[in-house]
Parts: structure tokens; sequence; C-alpha cells
């Protein structure tokens, strides 16, 4: 198929309202898994059921397979244990043992990495539960979110867990018994919080909700049985795959025009959005994209959606949140440079305080620097004083992370980080931000694994509740890097 053919088929399947294409997760599905069903003994969705009983890996986990993040695998191991007891599994049999020990043994490496979202929160919440049906799971090694729990539900007023405006809804697994049922605020799909895992939980304690029974069987039948982090995900995938695409200069594609019309009545209606149509809470970051995607097509944009993520130093990507974003402010940024010189600012000086001294950034929502890094050189080329000085930084650093095979991978090449390296490399290349003869050859040898490495299975990568990939989101990322990198290096499609 050829690129422009590419181009053609995401904005053609992509949309708002339309069905959203995510890797499925370990931790949903097990959740999926333990609910009942409404009459009679066992599970509501027995592929869900089935598929935790048949995919444990070898090392005695669940979780994303290519990539071994900790946070990652915990988490999902501690809901699959918790569903394999639910569903009446011996603690003593060897499934369960096995699991057990993968958490005594590598749990000690959590304190390596940066946290899935509200894993303090879950974490704890399962391991109280497990120890309640007569589990006891080793916990030493947790011992440090006991704190972070603490702080959090402090300044949480418990009135507000239960607000679908909030992200608390998206996680209200952490309540555990203590869950109201009477104070739960659906969405109009019938899911707490757009989360299949949430929606999940509350089957367990209010069985009879029709409308959330009919939203993870409509899941389950889309996802062979499995689930996502989060279902829909249209306005994250519209807004993203327009993103990387007007990146490369695909924006004006005819394709294109009803999305934009679409996200401009969006943007009229809401001001700032989330990650679905369906959803009730915004956040910063996908608000962030909407704008740039928007400004770059000469729609209208109100900056003032902003304005409730502000704060001193930063923005915030969710009110409520424990740490910052680079990948927030960095696409903040993207959306107001050129229109709020104050708050350009204050995001330059945050990213340099927060850029590693060797030239790369990590970030809470994706497991890989290079994300972070790819994203930060796009927003920050051009603009004048320290941000250049940046960008010089973070691009030597992306030409030293270049991989012999031509390609880039935190945890070993892949096609995903390949794409935000050479999207950042031909930016900064342009801007003259970084030398032509190291980038040229960075860059040819990127797009020649890209073209041949296209078709390849996205692993996940993304942090949510745990690993996932949004698919068309990420080809939508490796197509646009294949654009630019044959711009620069001579020839193209047209549009």
């Amino acid at each position: 198929m050829s690129i422009s053919a590419y181009v053609t088929d995401l904005l053609n399947s992509t949309g708002l309202g339309q069905p959203s294409l995510m890797s499925a997760t370990a931790y949903d599905t097990a959740w999926v898994a333990q609910v009942p069903a409404e009459k009679g003994p066992g599970p509501a969705y027995p592929a869900a059921w089935q598929w935790v009983c048949e995919h444990q890996l070898p090392d005695g986990s669940w979780g994303a397979a290519r990539v071994e993040y900790v946070h990652d695998r915990v988490i999902c191991t501690l809901a699959a244990l918790l569903t394999l007891i639910r569903h009446g599994e011996d603690g003593h049999s060897e499934r369960v043992q096995r699991a057990v020990r993968y958490i005594d043994t590598r749990a000690q490496f959590l304190a390596q990495e940066v946290e899935s979202i509200a894993f303090e929160l879950l974490a704890l919440r399962l391991l109280d539960d497990l120890d309640h049906l007569g589990l006891a799971v080793p916990r030493q090694h947790f011992a440090r979110y006991e704190p972070m729990r603490a702080a959090k539900l402090a300044q949480l007023p418990r009135e507000m867990v239960y607000r679908r405006d909030l992200t608390f809804a998206f996680s209200l697994e952490f309540l555990g018994a203590d869950l109201d049922p009477t104070l739960v605020q659906p969405e109009a799909n019938g899911s707490i919080g757009v989360s299949p895992s949430a929606t999940a939980y509350y089957l367990c304690h209010h069985s009879h909700d029709a409308a959330a029974r009919r939203y993870l069987a409509a899941v389950v039948q889309a996802h062979q049985g499995q689930a996502p982090n989060m279902v829909p995900i249209d306005v994250f995938e519209t807004t993203w795959v327009l993103w990387n695409l007007q990146l490369a200069g695909a924006g004006q594609h005819p394709a294109a025009s009803r999305h934009l019309t679409d996200l401009q009545a969006l943007h009229r209606q809401r001001g700032a959005v989330g990650s679905a149509v369906a959803g009730s809470f915004a956040d910063a970051d996908g608000t962030a994209i909407l704008l740039a995607v928007l400004k770059r097509a000469g729609g209208e944009i109100d900056l003032r959606v902003l304005a409730p993520f502000a704060r001193e130093t930063h923005y915030v990507c969710f009110p409520w949140e424990r740490n910052a974003s680079a990948s927030t402010n960095i696409h903040v940024l993207d959306a107001l440079r050129g229109l709020d010189s104050t708050a350009e600012q204050i995001i330059v000086t945050y990213l340099a305080q927060e850029q590693d001294p060797r030239g790369f950034w990590v970030d809470k929502w994706h497991v890989s620097p290079v994300y972070t890094t790819g994203h930060a050189v796009v927003a920050l080329a051009g603009l004048a004083g320290p941000a250049a000085e940046l960008v010089r930084s973070a691009a030597g650093w992306l030409l030293r992370s270049w991989q012999g095979e031509g390609a880039w991978g935190h945890y070993g090449p892949t096609v995903e980080e390949t794409a935000y390296a050479v999207q950042a490399l031909v930016v900064a290349a342009r801007q003259g931000l970084c030398s032509p003869n190291l980038a040229r050859p960075a860059i040819q040898d990127g797009l020649a694994y890209l073209e041949a490495h296209i078709d390849d299975e996205i692993p996940p990568l993304w942090i949510g509740k745990c690993l996932y990939a949004p698919l068309r989101v990420v080809r939508a990322a490796i197509v646009s890097a294949i654009l630019m990198a044959q711009d620069y290096l001579g020839g193209r499609a047209n549009f």
C-alpha cells in the first residue's frame, strides 16, 4: 500500500463518534472477567475469563508481553490474581503461586519507574482485597506507596470521588468494598469513566445495571473477549491522527476537512476536551492537541480553556494529580506558542528544569523518553533564547541513541519510537539546530527502517492504569515520520 493510501485509510477510519482502535490490556480484561453472571453461577463474560486463564506469561505475570514495565506487570498480575481467587481458584494452585512469586521478586524494581495511573491507590486496594480473600501477597516493596495514598486521600473530598466530570471515576475500583452504588454517575453509554475496569468493578457491586452490562458486552465483542484501557477514545484518536499528519504537511488532505469541522464544533460546545465525546472529564493534554490542530488549520481557538490547568510554574494534566507531566506541558506549549509569550516562558523554564543533563525528558504517560523528547523538539524548535539550546541538547541525545539497525527504542528498537525520533530530527535539522552531516544519515536509516517495518505489530508503550497502545495514533506517527523524512531527503507523496 502506498503512503498516500495509508493517509487516506487513517483519515477515513477515524472520527468523532466512530469506533476507535486501542490494544486490549490484561488489567481491564481481568476486571471484566470478575463480573458475575446476572443469573446463575460463573462469569458474565466467559471469553474474558478464558483469556485470563490462558495468558499468564512464562515468568508468572500478566501484562504487556514485549516490554517488562514492572508497574504494568504488577498491577495486571494483582488484578488477574483477584479474578482467579474470586472465581474459585485455590490460593495454593500452581498458577497463583507463580504469580505471587513474580510480585515478590520483581516488585523491588517499582521504585525505578514512573508510576502508572493511580497505582498508589489501585495496587494497595488490590492487595487489601486479596488479603481479605485469604491470599497474602508480600507487601514489603509497596510500603513507599502508603504515604502517597494517604496524602492523595487526605486532599480528596469524599463527595468528589463519584463525579463523572473528574478523573476519579476512571479509577473508581480503588474504593473496593467502600463503594456506594447509589452515588455512582454512569456516562450515557453505560460506562463508568469510559473505563472497562471501573465499569466492571461497579458491576461486581451493582450487578443489575443493564446499561453497564451492554457497554461491557460491546467492548468484549469488539476486542475478541478482551477489554482495552479506555473505550471509546474518538477525540483522542482523531486529534492525534490529525496532529501527526499536519506535522508532515498532509493536513490538507480532503478527508481531513470533515474532522476539522467536527473538532471545531466540539471546541465551541465544550471548550476543554477529554479522550472521548462520551466522556465527561477534560484534560490539558488532549485539549492542547485539539487547540494545536485547529490553530494549524486556521480555526478558531480559545486559549482560556487551558486556564483551569495553569499553575504558577507549569500546567497540570488533570486537577488533583500528584505529579506533573512533561509531555502535557510540551503539548500546551505547542498550542499556545506565538499566542501567549508569558506562558511560553513559564513552560520553557519548566522544561529546562525537567530535562535530564543528557538531553532527554521522561514522562508519566509513555515509557519511552524518545516519545517525550521527540515531541519536545517539535514544540520548542523555532522559539528564540533558551528553547534553542534545549532542542540542540535533545537532538544530540537522539543522535547518540540511534541504534545500529537504523532504529530507536528504549527497550529495544520499535517502529513507534523510531517515528518520534525521525520527526524530531527532521524538525531540528530544518531549523539548523543539529548538524545536517549527522542528522541526514540518521534520518535516511530511520526512513529505511520505518518503510520496512510500517506494518509491524505495535507494542503497548503508553502508560494508563497499565501499558496500552492507541493503534491508529501510533500508525499516524509512523506515516508522518515517513512523509517528513521523504520530504527532507527529497521527493514525497502529493496530497
